[in-house]
């Protein structure tokens, strides 16, 4: 799921939700998804997020559904899932410049988990095929569950 969500929306400008809404489209600021799952739990939250003008609301989550749709019927390519920049959806990037490996101990300590599990965590991400991504999609994403709230904000004056 960690490589479905960056496929999906994890990646800045280059993701599905990315590349259609506002590259394509051009009706979203920003798009992009996020996905939480608790080590020790058993169940996690996948949402997605959008900065748009108002008025684009009922298109932009015409096309979130239909990105949605996309992906747990066709799923992604092989292509998608080879790219290089897969890295970026494993625990890498908890490593980065702005975190540094400092942050690493303060994090783990209750999930017992070192850097080596991280390393192999990546190894796993890094060996994913789309055949096993697609299967976890179509697990795991369930249409009927989903929900979309849309908040509009007016400006008020100073």
């Amino acid at each position: 799921m960690a490589l479905a969500n960056f496929m999906l929306g994890g990646g800045f400008l280059n993701s599905r939700l990315a590349t259609r809404l506002r590259q394509q489209e051009g009706i979203s600021y920003f798009a992009g998804s996020q996905l939480q799952v608790a080590s020790l739990d058993r169940a996690g939250t996948l949402y997605s997020i959008a900065i748009l003008n108002p008025v684009n609301v009922d298109r932009l989550v015409s096309g979130l559904w239909d990105e949605l749709n996309k992906v747990r019927t066709t799923g992604f390519t092989a292509a998608e899932v080879a790219r290089p920049s897969r890295a970026s959806s494993s625990s890498d990037s908890s490593r980065g410049p702005t975190t540094g490996a400092g942050g690493h101990p303060r994090r783990t300590p209750l999930r017992r988990r070192t850097m080596d599990y991280d390393t192999k965590y990546e190894a796993a991400v890094n060996a994913l095929t789309a055949d096993q991504v697609n299967t976890v999609i179509r697990k795991y994403i369930d249409p009927s569950k989903i929900s979309i709230v849309a908040r509009r904000f007016k400006n008020k004056p100073r």
